[in-house]
Order: structure tokens, then sequence, then C-alpha cells
């Protein structure tokens, strides 16, 4: 559980509790995590379901999740405080877009104004005035320990960026 799992037991948050764990997400996660567990050997892995009759359903209509174990999942979502208190002793988050989602997931926008490192499937996250090799690492089916990313620490970035993605300066926008 969440609650037990202390700042040295969590290297990397993997979460997926916004929406369904999508099929194509949960595969290249469980992916990128056995390529990855010897750089991050402890992760916390939440991939939720709104609901135990989706799962079931996903489970036989999806070959991507035929394999798939019951106790992989969640079926409540992570609470704010249990949020924070993943993103904050963690070190890296790892992210993957649905199929045919186009710009940021949220977590990558979390990821960013809790200032960790983010391995995602997102191609054109390079497009971002954000981004930077050292902090984030395009995933497209490999790990290269050699990348930047796994050589150096996570890089601050300008302050008028992250406040540029902040969740005040988005309402600012959409009330004007």
């Amino acid at each position: 559980d969440l609650h037990l799992l202390s700042r040295r037991q969590r290297q990397m948050c993997i979460r997926d509790s916004v929406g369904t764990a999508h099929p194509k997400k949960y595969k290249l996660i469980n992916l990128m995590s056995m390529q990855l567990r010897n750089v991050y050997g402890r992760q916390f892995i939440y991939f939720f379901f709104p609901s135990r009759l989706v799962f079931f359903y996903r489970k036989i209509m999806n070959k991507e999740l035929r394999h798939a174990k019951y106790k992989e999942f969640h079926f409540e979502p992570l609470n704010g405080k249990e949020l924070v208190n993943v993103y904050e002793h963690s070190r890296c988050v790892m992210d993957s877009a649905q199929d045919g989602q186009n710009g940021l997931t949220i977590r990558v926008i979390e990821a960013l104004g809790a200032k960790k490192k983010i391995i995602t499937t997102n191609q054109d996250i390079v497009n971002y005035d954000f981004y930077c090799p050292e902090n984030i690492y395009i995933y497209d089916g490999e790990i290269n320990l050699d990348s930047i990313f796994f050589q150096n620490e996570y890089k601050t970035i300008d302050e008028k960026i992250y406040n540029k993605y902040s969740l005040s300066n988005w309402l600012k926008e959409v009330i004007n």
C-alpha cells in the first residue's frame, strides 16, 4: 500500500489513476518497467480501473490484458494527498499516452510541476519549451542507459516555464 512506502522504497512512480488503464498503456508501462528494473529497482505502479466490471470486460476484449492479474489493478483512484506523497518520494515518472491522444498527458504536467524526470512515449514532447533531454526520455521500445537522461540528475528549467504550465496560469488562460 502507498502509505507503507517510505522515501527509500520509491524511486520511480508509474501511475494511471485519472482514467481507465487502457490496454496499450498497460502493455507499454509494463515493458518499460521491466527494462528499467536495474536502474529503478523500486517502483510504484498504480493501474486504475473505474470499476471491476470494466476491468473484466477489457480483460476479455483486449489481448493486451488477457494475462493481466486482477491484483495488479486498483478500483479507487489515488486521492490528492496520496498523489502528492507519491510524487514527493519519486525520482522519475513514466508516462504513456493512449491511442489517438495528442498533446500532453496530465502525468507530464504533474511531473513538470513536481520537478521530476519523465519517461514518456510521446515523441512530440521535444517541441515543448520545457523539453530538456536531462529530464525527459522518449521511450521508443528500448532503453538506452547511455542517454544523458540516465547519466545526469534533474536539471532545473526556467521558473517562467514552470509557471506557464501551472494550474493558476491555466485558469487565467481559460478565463481570459
